[in-house]
């Protein structure tokens, strides 16, 4: 319901116009001149002498100041996108490190800028891992089931671009899809370990489980806790500070608005990456208009 009624927000804000205030100046009264006092008689000044004047010379030759010149700054180079091929790696392997390492949960983990994450790279190891156990136990179920993992996935690996993905390229929606197969392959590693060991590792998992979901429903008390815990651990989040400006100016505070937008821009003057989103001219949109806004009495 959050994402909704954030797409109808950044809607309004691209098909409204700013508003634009006029204030003409009021008149001010222009104050009659005061007769000036007339000068008191008081002694004449002393005649000074006239300044000596010294002849430059027709040795002496006027130096030129020297002008520096700014050199000219280069222009940071375009950020090329990640390829189509490193995106569906890296949802792949967070997908696939999810339901092992649920950490750090968030309603929002970002887009992909490129380069290997560690998450990513985790969901590879452990999968490899599981791979190497079921050949060593000649087991060809952790296999199976990661084939299965995969071919659910497909559809969410970012073949097909969809609206999500201008928040996060991954959504942990989707990590209920393979949940149950994880889960299997889960208990299989329970059943190699002794029973005591088995017995501690589900106990230490529950209270795990228990404390991220508790911290995690935190996220959706309201509109404005959900995007502040997104710019919380997504600072560059564009889509995120538009909705939360907007929130704040749908409730009467344009002013904590602009505060929001302006925190952004001072950001993406220090980290130029940030212009590139997309979205960021919608952002400074929405800056002139709240500015106009807050203007108003």
């Amino acid at each position: 319901t959050a994402v909704t009624d954030s797409e109808r927000i950044v809607e309004e804000l691209i098909e409204k116009p700013a508003i634009v205030v006029e204030t003409s100046p009021a008149p001010t009264p222009v104050p009659a001149p005061e007769p000036a006092p007339e000068p008191e008689p008081g002694p004449e000044p002393e005649p000074q002498p006239a300044p000596e004047t010294v002849q430059a010379s027709e040795d002496v030759t006027p130096v030129a100041t020297p002008v520096l010149e700014e050199p000219p700054r280069p222009e940071p180079e375009p950020v090329s996108p990640p390829s189509m091929a490193s995106f569906v790696l890296h949802n792949l392997g967070s997908y696939l490190i999810f339901p092992w390492f649920p950490w750090p949960v968030s309603p929002v983990h970002g887009t992909y800028q490129g380069g290997l994450e560690p998450r990513a790279a985790a969901g590879f190891i452990v999968a490899g891992l599981l791979v190497l156990v079921g050949w060593r136990k000649r087991s060809w179920l952790p296999l199976k089931l990661l084939c299965i993992q995969t071919a659910i996935l497909v559809p969410y690996l970012g073949f097909i671009a969809v609206p999500y993905m201008s928040y996060t390229s991954i959504s942990e929606q989707h990590f209920y899809l393979v949940l149950p197969f994880a889960l299997a392959m889960q208990l299989w590693l329970l059943e190699l370990l002794p029973r005591n060991v088995r017995t501690g590792t589900l106990v230490v998992a529950g209270v795990a489980f228990f404390a991220i979901t508790a911290d995690y429903n935190q996220s959706f008390k309201n509109e404005r806790v959900f995007y502040e815990r997104i710019l919380r651990l997504h600072p560059g989040n564009t889509l995120a500070t538009i909705n939360l400006a907007g929130h704040f100016a749908h409730n009467g505070s344009p002013r904590q608005a602009l505060a929001v937008l302006n925190q952004h821009v001072r950001e993406a003057e220090k980290t130029p990456r940030l212009k590139e989103d997309p979205l960021f001219p919608t952002l400074l949109h929405a800056r002139e208009r709240y500015e106009a806004e807050a203007q108003l009495p």
